[in-house]
């Protein structure tokens, strides 16, 4: 009866770089996330779970034409 049901995570979108580092540095501090971030071509996202324990996903578009679009790869810092 209590069960999460179907839905799997939200994902929210960054306005900017700048949004996009300033959250998962938050999240970061506060133990919500490892801060690994995935580069999926089009789009970069890291992984946050929330206090209830909902998994959530933060993403940087890249290509706001969204092509290229892969499987997660790690990002490398550079």
């Amino acid at each position: 009866m209590f069960d999460r049901g179907h839905l799997d995570h939200l994902a929210l979108t960054a306005a900017s770089p700048e949004a996009f580092r300033a959250a998962r540095d938050r999240l970061v501090a506060r133990g919500m996330s490892d801060g690994t971030v995935e580069d999926l071509g089009a789009f970069h996202s890291f992984w946050f779970r929330d206090p209830d324990g909902m998994r959530g996903e933060l993403t940087l578009i890249t290509d706001p034409e969204l092509r290229d679009i892969h499987e997660p790869r790690p990002l490398v810092a550079g």
